[in-house]
């Protein structure tokens, strides 16, 4: 896809039809060179189509806070109708209320994230590599988000085993997820933050749920903005932590402590804004590294061991 009309590109690894805007109609492509648009199961597509049109420019700052959003937007689309179904249930009032006051955030402090875990796994299991959408009322439109959930009653009762569990392995209802979910290993091991990318979380994480500390098994390891310049044909780069909780073993040195949402967003901000002074020269098409001339080399050629130049062996 080159310059499409809509000004933007995006992808979540995932299939290609949802690329841009308006979506691509794989009937305009050959058969099978990639699954079918129904197969999309990471509601972060829709997501960030709808980040990239509502506004007309997105900086690198704009970005780095769109990756470090630990908001659980599938609750956006379908905490409401649970919350309305569960209300009548007097055994699920402490648990309404708990999911009531979450802050829909993944965040170390939130409490009510670990419940809305549990309930979304067990409603939305997963599979080999995705969720299970098919509870989820799709959108009418190509590349939109779903609209709902189609069965509350049954999100009722995966609520209940959600409840059962916490309660089983000795864990309130709301305690919060950094007390419980953890990166690396004790005792340097540090509270968690993010989560699963099928849950509609851009800082990606997941997490092994249990009797004891949930701990982190996955997520990202690093991200990489790059700029491109389209008047002085260059291009600059930015590599950064994957996230602030870095997860180390004993045998480095301590993880560096676990940085807030805001703390993260300011030294995001501060390394997108070092960007422009790090250009990279484009040349044909691809991208090439600046040459230090101390570090050129003589192209002739060497010659071969046991032989002298412009002399033949015989």
């Amino acid at each position: 896809m080159i310059d499409p009309d809509c000004g933007w590109v995006q992808n979540v690894n995932e299939t290609p039809w949802w690329f841009c805007d308006p979506p691509l109609d794989p009937a305009d492509h050959p058969d099978g060179i990639a699954p079918a648009p129904d197969r999309i199961r990471d509601i972060r597509s829709p997501l960030s189509r709808a980040r990239m049109a509502a506004t007309e420019r997105l900086g690198p700052e704009d970005l780095l806070e769109l990756k470090w959003d630990t908001r659980a937007h599938l609750a956006d689309i379908v905490l409401d109708q649970l919350l309305a179904a569960a209300g009548t249930d007097e055994a699920l009032a402490e648990a309404v209320r708990v999911l009531r006051d979450w802050d829909r955030h993944a965040e170390a402090g939130s409490r009510g994230r670990l419940l809305f875990h549990l309930w979304a796994h067990d409603h939305f299991p997963v599979g080999e590599v995705v969720m299970d959408d098919s509870r989820l009322t799709p959108a009418p439109e190509p590349g939109g988000l779903p609209t709902g959930s189609r069965d509350p009653e049954e999100a009722v009762r995966s609520l209940r085993r959600a409840v059962a569990a916490l309660t089983g392995w000795g864990l309130p209802l709301d305690a919060a997820f950094g007390e419980v979910a953890r990166i690396g290993e004790a005792p340097e091991d540090v509270p968690a933050s993010g989560g699963p990318t099928y849950f509609g979380l851009f800082k990606c994480l997941e997490i092994v749920p249990g009797e004891g500390t949930w701990p982190a098994i996955g997520g990202d390891s690093w991200v990489c903005l790059v700029r491109y310049g389209a008047e002085a044909q260059a291009a600059s780069g930015l590599l950064v932590a994957g996230s602030g909780e870095r997860a180390r073993s004993r045998r480095h040195t301590r993880p560096d402590p676990p940085l807030g949402p805001a703390a993260v967003r300011r030294r995001g901000a501060a390394r997108a804004r070092a960007l422009a002074p790090c250009p990279v020269p484009l040349s044909a098409g691809t991208l090439s590294r600046p040459t230090d001339p101390r570090r050129q080399r003589s192209k002739a050629p060497r010659p071969r061991r046991g032989r002298t130049p412009g002399r033949s062996t015989g």
